[in-house]
């Protein structure tokens, strides 16, 4: 239908950023690189590490930047600081090719995302020139499992990797790459895993971004959702987006004494899927207790046990209104991981509808996804998503899986 088209694209205008286009030199550097560089070289590489750690020669200094710049850690605890990164990723980490949206990573969440437990500052990796930060990228160690090789290993999970657009083509971001790297090697870390939207060598898995109206009305009124000049089909619209009753009524915030029965779910859960973390309690505490703004769980007790848990986390976006007046904020929320105990008297499928009346209930107004895990497109259909044409590629460093199905990744990157 006309109106359907009109809020996926809208929608997925957020998930393809003009600054992550892959270009030559990016596709030049990725082939020094320990990758598959295309599936069959996935398909028919060995699998596991690609490296041999043992013979690795490690660079002991870090690398060389042009003149009038320096490699600098974060201060997550200097104000002055975050607000540097905050304006960085605002203003050049991801924008729509139309420049009408761009995330709106808040310093709280930035916050909360770059200090789990095991965070490291020197895993905080700036660039300056002058006082100004000109490139960014992080890592957080994270303990990975991959069925397939009944491998256990900590890995880097990078994330942030941003240059400003007037360096984007002086070879800033391999450098942060090569940088990162050098860091990782150096306490032991040989395999890293991010994602990105753009296509480089080689994905593991290739996954597909949905999208759930919460708030048609406000979608309709910033353009974000195109209708007809007619008030009786802007209505039809809204009302044919409703939110079915949630099915759950005793859905309630997460509490710190739920920790432990969640974290043995939540492993319990991943545990099926081909490539998945693997979460200590400590790290359940800090991802998944409820952050004003950043990050909102619940979970499901029945007669003293908790049967099921439902999460997401913030991320909103600024909108560029192109008649002039201003920019407001697009309240996305986004799905975390919602899980319920095998044999539980409820289903996947209430956990999740109850959850998104959680997030309407905040604010959102919109809830985005991706089909990994169980997260099937009939599953997400059934609650009103619409599939979107952007995609989400899930890569490792120095490590090969060969090409997997998106219901066997169990990794979500914040």
């Amino acid at each position: 239908m006309p109106e359907e088209k009109s809020v996926r694209e809208a929608l997925d205008s957020l998930m393809e950023p003009e600054a992550e286009k892959a270009d030559t030199k990016q596709h030049k550097f990725w082939n020094e690189q320990p990758v598959a560089q295309t599936v069959d070289d996935a398909k028919k590489l060995q699998k596991g590490s690609l490296e041999d750690a043992k013979t690795k020669k490690i660079r002991q200094e870090p690398y060389n930047l042009p003149e009038g710049m320096r490699w600098a850690d974060l201060d997550l605890a200097d104000d002055d600081e975050c607000k540097k990164l905050y304006t960085l990723l605002r203003d050049h980490y991801v924008e729509d090719k139309d420049a009408m949206f761009r995330f709106n990573y808040s310093i709280p969440f930035l916050r909360y995302a770059l200090t789990p437990p095991g965070w490291r500052k020197d895993f905080h990796v700036c660039i300056y020139k002058g006082d100004e930060l000109m490139g960014f990228i992080s890592a957080i160690p994270t303990t990975c499992h991959v069925n397939q090789d009944d491998a256990e290993f900590v890995s880097s999970e990078i994330n942030f990797l941003c240059v400003h657009h007037t360096l984007r083509a002086t070879g800033m971001a391999p450098l942060l790459i090569k940088e990162i790297t050098r860091r990782s090697n150096l306490i032991g870390i040989f395999q890293g895993f991010y994602t990105a939207g753009v296509r480089l060598p080689t994905p593991f898995a290739e996954t597909t971004y949905y999208h759930r109206a919460l708030d048609p009305a406000f979608l309709i009124d910033i353009d974000f959702l195109s209708v007809p000049n007619d008030p009786d089909v802007r209505q039809r619209i809204i009302d044919r987006q409703a939110l079915a009753p949630a099915p759950l009524d005793d859905l309630r915030p997460i509490r710190l004494d739920d920790v432990p029965a969640v974290t043995k779910l939540l492993n319990d859960y991943l545990a099926q899927f081909n490539v998945h973390p693997v979460y200590r309690e400590d790290e359940v505490q800090h991802w998944f207790l409820s952050r004003p703004g950043v990050v909102s769980a619940f979970v499901v007790e029945r007669e003293g046990e908790v049967l099921g848990c439902a999460s997401y986390y913030s991320l909103p976006s600024t909108v560029i209104k192109a008649n002039g007046e201003g920019e407001v904020l697009l309240q996305a929320a986004y799905n975390w991981y919602t899980f319920v105990k095998p044999g539980a008297n409820f289903t996947r499928s209430e956990l999740f509808a109850s959850m998104l009346h959680k997030a309407k209930a905040e604010g959102f107004h919109v809830f985005n996804t991706v089909n990994i895990q169980d997260n099937t497109p009939p599953f997400l259909r059934g609650l009103g998503f619409l599939r979107g044409d952007g995609a989400l590629h899930y890569y490792f460093f120095n490590y090969n899986v060969g090409v997997i199905e998106p219901g066997a990744v169990g990794i979500t990157i914040q």
